[in-house]
């Protein structure tokens, strides 16, 4: 279903709660996601809005989920499982609290200038992902947040990582 580029304030009353396929909102008026599908079993594209909320939108995507160039302090009200990439880069972000418990592809998050590293470190902790994560910090922090991702269960060995730059 596309209704991008449609200078939308507010999504139409009639999408259904599954599709079956993309969804495509993207390059609209939007600020919030609410009467949106609850299932997408292939793409979400919410990005370039004037999104503050992701309440309304998706539990669960098959696919990739951006909502990238919003106005998005927080990822509350996403969706828990992403079955590919999750694209949030080009907001407010000040934590990534709400945000999905597992994504099957990479995170990205470039382009949050409030978003410290600490609050994507804990995003590692509560997040199942199957790729890798991508911030605006340096090469050296992305390499070490991917061995954090990848050695999330040996804590003594995050430690190690952490302190012994």
């Amino acid at each position: 279903m596309n209704i991008s580029d449609k200078k939308l304030k507010k999504l139409p009353k009639d999408i259904p709660t599954i599709i079956n396929g993309i969804f495509d909102c993207h390059r609209n008026q939007l600020i919030t996601l609410k009467g949106g599908p609850k299932e997408v079993s292939e793409d979400f594209y919410c990005y370039d809005n004037q999104l503050i909320t992701l309440e309304g939108g998706p539990e669960k995507v098959g696919r990739d989920f951006y909502c990238d160039d919003n106005q998005l302090v927080t990822l509350e009200g996403g969706p828990e499982k992403v079955g590919r990439d999750f694209d949030c880069e080009n907001n407010q972000l000040v934590t990534l609290e709400g945000g999905p418990e597992k994504v099957g592809g990479s995170f990205y998050c470039y382009k949050n200038p409030n978003l410290p590293l600490s609050e994507i470190i804990k995003f590692i902790f509560r997040c199942d992902i199957g790729g890798f994560i991508y911030s605006e910090y340096s090469d050296y922090d992305n390499e070490l947040l991917d061995e954090i991702n990848k050695n999330k269960n040996n804590k003594h060995k995050i430690m190690k990582l952490i302190f012994n730059k």
